[in-house]
């Protein structure tokens, strides 16, 4: 693409993503901020019924937005308004029923339309909080003492609708979720606090309030999942060992009740459970 209409940091479920970028970054940046002795502040949101909750009126917008062909933009709201559906059983088609105007789950469409919807709070915090900062420099000339230096900074990661809001302090975090609440309110996506995992690395790990509720962190040496990756802000992977350990485990255990052949053995184990430890 010659120019970047949506935010590359919602990493959705299209041709050319997977999880496995941010899960490199977020690995990434746990790990600069344990050996930079850096402060890191992680919540990761709980949201239910996402594409259920797709205001229509707000889509247009976010469609319009990226500044879509109108023609276009019309095909797309008439396909997800006004309909009524027909179910398939052994004894024929049931009754139509109406169907409310939101994203099906399921439809083919969904990864781009909630790109599209999600992408205007992605792309406003990303640009008014810098969040947590990753750096590095390197010695081009030995002889003439020239360095040269990356560095970049990330305050959210999103995969379709699981989100992570970064930030190097308490006080960031908070501006973060005080935007990002107004932001679901206005576009009633429902956000559970209550689910939301709070994780600091921080040595003064007080609570902070989002969506009018209290979150305290979690202890430090407890991990937290975020897309089927488990992740420690002090670093310290022995929990995860002691998590992989106990999956290897109930996999195994699960393959000593089925009444199965050798070979059927070893295809569930090259298959399935190796590439869910790699994972």
């Amino acid at each position: 693409m010659s120019k970047q209409i949506l935010l590359l940091l919602n990493y959705i479920a299209l041709p050319g993503n997977s999880t496995s970028t941010p899960i490199h970054i977020l690995n990434n940046i746990i790990e600069d901020s344990y050996y930079n002795n850096k402060e890191l502040w992680l919540l990761s949101q709980d949201m239910s019924k996402a594409y259920d909750s797709v205001n229509t009126n707000l889509l247009q917008k976010s469609l319009e937005r990226i500044q879509l062909p109108p023609q276009l933009t019309q095909i797309i709201l008439n396909l997800l308004s006004d309909r009524s559906n027909k179910v398939i059983t052994n004894f024929g088609l049931i009754q139509s029923y109406s169907v409310r105007n939101r994203i099906d789950q399921g439809e083919t469409i969904i990864p781009l339309l909630w790109h599209i919807y999600y992408d205007p709070l992605i792309s406003q915090i990303f640009k008014k909080y810098k969040g947590y900062n990753l750096e590095v420099s390197w010695i081009t000339d030995l002889k003439l003492k020239q360095t040269q230096q990356l560095q970049t900074s990330t305050s959210v990661l999103a995969f379709m609708d699981d989100t992570l809001w970064i930030a190097p302090s308490k006080n960031e975090l908070e501006q973060i979720l005080i935007l990002a609440s107004s932001f679901f309110t206005m576009a009633n996506i429902q956000v559970n606090p209550l689910k939301s995992i709070l994780s600091t690395n921080s040595k003064n790990p007080t609570p902070i309030n989002f969506i009018q509720q209290t979150i305290t962190p979690q202890p430090k040496n407890t991990p937290f999942k975020f897309l089927g990756c488990w992740f420690l802000p002090n670093y310290q992977q022995i929990q995860q060992t002691n998590l992989i350990v106990q999956e290897s485990n109930n996999l195994t255990n699960i393959l000593k009740t089925k009444q199965i052949t050798d070979k059927q053995v070893a295809y569930i184990i090259n298959t399935v459970i190796i590439p869910t430890l790699e994972y």
